[in-house]
């Protein structure tokens, strides 16, 4: 799954940093479940870190409902993101939106 032609929205591309969509793309591709639903959802949050005013602490929420699936990933940031992303296999095509 996952690995059709990839159509990333206009909010996204406003919203979101290209690394951190090719992160997403990245999760998606290598997830290690059984079965893998076709929506995923992503909810990146931003903290301020203490040690680096510069930096953000970016937390990213991978979800999926059935069969249920959860795993946060934590990343550095150069700027602080807050997004709910769905992506969507439909293929040939895997679509990144904006919620």
């Amino acid at each position: 799954m996952f690995n059709g032609t990839k159509i990333i929205s206009q909010s996204v591309q406003d919203a979101v940093p290209l690394w951190l969509q090719n992160v997403i793309w990245y999760v998606l591709e290598t997830m290690d479940i059984p079965v893998q639903s076709a929506v995923q959802s992503f909810r990146l949050t931003s903290q301020p870190k203490t040690d680096d005013p510069r930096s953000y602490h970016l937390t990213v929420l991978h979800c999926q409902q059935h069969p249920y699936y959860r795993k946060e990933h934590a990343l550095t940031a150069p700027r602080p993101v807050t997004a709910h992303i769905l992506v969507i296999d439909n293929p040939p095509h895997c679509f990144m939106l904006l919620c």
